[in-house]
């Protein structure tokens, strides 16, 4: 159970993700001062990073168990997320 509500969480966030740089873009571009070209770049490097990030972490979930994982990725996630909401700009 417990590792079934991590993968939702892990889910629910993942989409969040992916949907947030268009939901955000005006506000984005002014807070960084970048221009259309520089945000769609920086809205395309999460999907940059999940391509790369494939194979690696099947491996990972093979050898250290789906539990381990979701836990680390979920940790990983929100200290980015964190990151990312502190950055000064």
């Amino acid at each position: 159970m417990l590792v079934m509500l991590l993968a939702l969480g892990s889910y629910l966030m993942s989409m969040f993700h992916r949907v947030a740089p268009a939901a955000i873009a005006q506000d984005l571009a002014s807070a960084f001062e970048v221009g259309a070209a520089s945000l769609g770049a920086l809205a395309a490097t999460y999907f940059y990073v999940y391509t790369v990030m494939q194979i690696p972490t099947g491996v990972l979930a093979d050898t250290l168990g789906p539990r381990r994982i979701l836990t680390l990725g979920g940790i990983v996630a929100g200290a980015g997320s964190l990151l990312f909401g502190l950055a000064p700009g």
